[in-house]
């Protein structure tokens, strides 16, 4: 059974932060969208180690979206909320469990499991959440503290978090589904941070500190803002967690006034693989970022769930996308619209792929190097409204000729 509160987080005594629970959806669709995802993973695990980056991580995005100022303002579920209570900070991670942070030698409040109460300051952690996390943390000054990931080397893009796998620095524990407890308890972890709630469950079973920073239904823009303050704060580095999420949201305040009464590009972002097709359900954050920068994404129909689409319903929703972000991961490396083409000659009917058609390969590494977020915002801008955005330099999505 999988732990989940079902109602919202209600004010409390104290000092409230940055508190707005929207109501929740049931544990029906809870335990119906982790076996959709459970089962995309199964797949990610059967794919060579260069694919499962992208792969792992967009089975881990499930959330909804909205359109330009509405997708950037509306009332969204809220998770990562804190409460000061004076001596102690309460903290709500990703699946609304309440964590009590409390300096180290001082007494710790009633009503918390040991494995809830997180000994601040936090001094190593194991990233058992992908890669996206790490990302953050980086941003943060805080790549030393990480002490263990669920990843192995072969799969990491950042050459700094890699090199200290491949240096004994870092330690892999093993994959989400086969994670080695007693290599986990050998690193003596302050925190281990995970994207699942039943891993979670698990590794609190055998008394480790727990945070989940990923329950598959929030995970929206919004809360992938919030998620800078909240690890900000779970790891003593709150000043610069509030300002990486104030410079992100001011990115995007910026591009959305860049598009302001500009014509709305159609585009699509899709990843192929084995003639199969993945509209960008998983990863919605990103849909929500390009509808904020202006353009008008065709797939937002499919809100949740890493659901493959026929490719002929593909086809025909997406026959007038004008931008094509051509996700790449089987196949051998594409460098032009020709070359993608080779593997999906059924893509000659979309317009982007036709003469005057923009077609951009994303680069893995973008759901990595997360604390750069505001880079990626600026290049997405700058691809949909070229005109109104000023050029920056393109190190996470690269046009097709």
């Amino acid at each position: 059974m999988i732990e989940r509160k079902t109602r919202a987080v209600r004010a409390r005594q104290g000092r409230s932060r940055a508190i707005n629970a929207g109501e929740l959806r049931g544990p029906q669709i809870l335990a119906r969208e982790i076996r959709e995802r459970r089962a995309f993973r199964l797949l990610a695990l059967r794919l060579p180690a260069f694919v499962l980056p992208a792969v792992v991580l967009l089975a881990l995005f499930l959330t909804s979206c909205s359109r330009g100022e509405e997708a950037l303002n509306a009332e969204l579920p809220v998770s990562y909320s804190m409460i000061d209570h004076g001596t102690w900070v309460e903290a709500i991670d990703c699946s609304y469990r309440s964590l009590a942070l409390v300096p180290k030698g001082s007494e710790a409040p009633e009503g918390f499991p040991e494995t809830r109460i997180i000994r601040v300051p936090i001094e190593r952690v194991v990233v058992a959440s992908g890669h996206y996390d790490a990302g953050i943390m980086m941003a943060m000054g805080l790549e030393n503290e990480i002490v263990a990931t669920d990843q192995p080397s072969d799969t990491w893009l950042l050459p700094e978090i890699k090199s200290r796998i491949d240096s004994g620095d870092i330690t892999f524990v093993g994959l989400w589904n086969a994670m080695d407890f007693e290599t986990i308890r050998s690193v003596k972890p302050d925190l281990v941070l995970v994207s699942n709630s039943e891993v979670g469950q698990e590794l609190e079973s055998f008394g480790f500190p727990v945070a989940v920073t990923y329950n598959g239904l929030d995970n929206n823009l919004e809360n992938r803002l919030r998620l800078f303050g909240f690890l900000g704060t779970l790891l003593g580095r709150e000043e610069r967690g509030a300002e990486l999420e104030k410079e992100i949201r001011g990115a995007l305040s910026k591009c959305q006034a860049a598009a302001e009464n500009r014509p709305r590009p159609k585009l699509s972002w899709s990843v192929f693989f084995q003639n199969r097709v993945y509209p960008l359900d998983g990863d919605f954050w990103l849909a929500e970022i390009m509808e904020i920068c202006g353009g008008n994404y065709l797939m937002g129909y499919i809100r949740s769930g890493m659901m493959e689409v026929n490719i002929e319903e593909f086809l025909n929703k997406n026959a007038e996308s004008e931008i094509f972000f051509a996700s790449v991961l089987a196949e051998a490396r594409v460098e032009t619209k020709a070359d993608y083409l080779h593997h999906h000659p059924e893509l000659s009917r979309i317009k982007a792929f036709g003469p005057g058609g923009v077609v951009v390969r994303p680069e893995l590494i973008i759901f990595q190097d997360t604390g750069r977020l505001k880079n990626i915002i600026e290049e997405v801008a700058y691809i949909i409204h070229p005109e109104s955005n000023p050029e920056t330099p393109r190190y996470y999505f690269h046009d097709l000729p």
